[in-house]
């Protein structure tokens, strides 16, 4: 499984359904992704939060934003 596909994924999916936040699992990877879309206006705030000794990053959705990104593979 892509974990950058997923993690855009789950953003996506989340904004569809109006939830408030969505919650992933960490890596360093994700945890920049998620921060480069904050600084960009794409998403509210990033925080990476422990829970039951691993790590999460819980990004809040900005209402009536949608995400438009893929992942696009240089092979």
């Amino acid at each position: 499984m892509d974990p950058i596909a997923n993690l855009l994924t789950k953003i996506r999916n989340a904004q569809k359904a109006s939830h408030e936040s969505v919650t992933v699992p960490h890596s360093k990877i994700k945890e920049a992704i998620a921060k480069i879309l904050q600084k960009e206006g794409f998403v509210g705030e990033v925080k990476v939060m422990t829970k039951d000794q691993f790590p999460e990053i819980k990004i809040m959705l900005k209402e009536g934003q949608e995400l438009e990104l893929t992942k696009v593979s240089k092979s």
